[in-house]
């Protein structure tokens, strides 16, 4: 039986969509990969990135051995399978139960790539991206919520409010959207730079909703509403 502090969720999906068999004795290497990277849940492997999966390792000795072969191309492509529906907007898209082998082998069918890379540099360039499509892979793969921000109900309470919220705002990578200063015309290529940013809109007018229901935050909320912009309804807010 599988020993390590893995939850059933994780467990559930890596035998049953990777294929890997979690069970035998010694544990599959995956499974001391992941644990050594300190991976143990499925949300946990949600927030890795490419180059933590490429980074996973086993021990031999006092040697880390690389996890070679199709491993850590199927966790990959599996991430990028949440990812992408996420994007879409398709339902119960962190739920494991949404994915099994044979969607996960068409979505492998229809996004696999015939590299043309020599041999010898091809390990090293396999699924690079630019930083600009890293930064939109990893805002996809992150969580955020309106509701860790604290909801300012009067105007008088603007100055306490604004501290912590605009921490969150930090923490949740959403700082551009509060940058008086920040152009996004002169600062924002078309592509996975663009697609981010209208991204990081959406969300940061979600939460302009949520958090400002203080009578002036109404008002800016209003001007704004049929444009959903929640950049200048902040702004606006910051005039009080």
């Amino acid at each position: 039986m599988l020993t390590s502090p893995f939850n059933t969720e994780l467990q559930d999906i890596l035998e049953r969509v990777c294929k890997f068999d979690l069970t035998c004795t010694p544990p599959h290497d995956i499974v001391e990969g992941l644990t050594n990277r300190g991976c143990f849940t499925w949300d946990d492997l949600q927030m890795m990135d490419d180059a933590e999966i490429d980074a996973l390792y086993k021990i031999d000795g006092t040697r880390r051995i690389p996890l070679l072969g199709n491993t850590p191309t199927k966790l990959r492509k599996l991430l990028d399978f949440v990812d992408e529906n996420r994007v879409n907007n398709v339902p119960d898209c962190f739920i494991t139960s949404t994915y099994n082998p044979e969607n996960l082998k068409e979505y492998y069918r229809l996004h696999r790539t015939v590299s043309v890379i020599p041999p010898s540099s091809q390990s090293s360039n396999h699924n690079a991206k630019s930083p600009a499509e890293q930064k939109l892979q990893d805002w996809n793969r992150g969580k955020r919520s309106k509701t860790d921000f604290e909801v300012l109900k009067e105007d008088q309470n603007h100055d306490s409010w604004a501290i912590p919220f605009k921490g969150e705002i930090v923490q949740q990578g959403l700082d551009v959207m509060i940058d008086p200063k920040y152009d996004p015309f002169t600062n924002i290529k078309p592509g996975s730079e663009q697609e981010l940013f209208d991204l990081q809109c959406k969300c940061f007018w979600t939460v302009v909703l949520y958090v400002l229901q203080n009578p002036f935050g109404k008002t800016c909320v209003s001007e704004y509403y049929a444009t959903m912009n929640g950049r200048a309804a902040f702004q606006k807010h910051r005039t009080m």
